[in-house]
């Protein structure tokens, strides 16, 4: 049991972090959990002095810690935020801010959380997460607000630009996939013939590996059909997305209009 009370302990800890003595601060905070064991404030003081230690999974372990004591309080996860951007975890970066966006009534700072989570995103590679967030915030504006406008050709742009990603992305997969191919068919071709003794004469009938080669040829050419096939086009991508925005802003967001 603490000499303390959780209050004084707390108030000792947040000198400490002010002074930036986040060592004292852990030590206070060690004091106020002897006090109480399940103080959600405690908890937030552990995760930020342990990220200003660079001590990231322990900080990551309080902070969540807080959050399961407290769900609807905002500072753990504000907290998580900082430590993810911190680390670069982008993905997780991702659902906590998915997790606050929700309940920021303000605009300005939902704006600000609808930025990081859409950078989280394409950082992670959850692009048609981060298409449907924009999508979502076209549709969602008016066409007779000069922000608006400006702010929907920004989206547009984004949008243009993270389906060229995506189809650059594609494309080299499927490059690496032929390269693969022509290696494997390379090593088949150096594979000696079988000796003449052993040989049947079966003039009339394909070879197995010609057979196989020309199998793996047909299935290479119908796998990059399919892959073309399947692979929508940026451009009708685009389109598409234009057709849910009102009149005003499509005319306004286009090129054309921007000057």
């Amino acid at each position: 049991m603490s000499d303390y009370t959780v209050k004084e302990c707390l108030k000792e800890a947040r000198e400490a972090i002010d002074r930036k003595e986040y060592k004292q601060a852990l030590e206070w905070c060690q004091e106020g959990l002897k006090a109480d064991k399940a103080n959600y404030t405690v908890y937030v003081f552990i995760g930020l002095a342990s990220t200003h230690l660079e001590q990231y999974p322990h900080a990551e372990k309080a902070y969540l810690k807080a959050q399961e004591l407290s769900p609807n309080n905002p500072l753990s996860a504000k907290g998580l935020l900082d430590l993810y951007t911190k680390t670069q975890q982008w993905s997780k970066l991702a659902d906590t801010a998915k997790f606050i966006l929700p309940s920021t009534s303000d605009p300005a700072k939902a704006k600000e959380l609808r930025g990081k989570l859409a950078n989280a995103l394409v950082q992670a590679g959850r692009r048609a997460e981060v298409l449907d967030l924009w999508r979502a915030q076209l549709q969602g504006m008016k066409d007779d607000a000069q922000g608006s406008r400006d702010e929907a050709r920004g989206l547009l742009i984004n949008i243009a630009d993270t389906l060229a990603e995506e189809e650059r992305l594609q494309v080299a997969k499927e490059t690496d996939r032929r390269v693969a191919q022509k290696m494997k068919d390379k090593e088949k071709a150096t594979i000696p013939p079988p000796s003449a003794a052993s040989a049947k004469p079966s003039a009339s009938k394909p070879s197995s590996s010609s057979s196989s080669s020309s199998s793996s040829s047909s299935s290479s050419s119908s796998s990059s059909s399919s892959t073309s096939d399947n692979t929508p086009s940026p451009t009708l991508t685009i389109l598409s997305t234009l057709q849910i925005l009102p009149s005003g802003l499509v005319h306004a967001a286009s090129p054309s209009a921007g000057g």
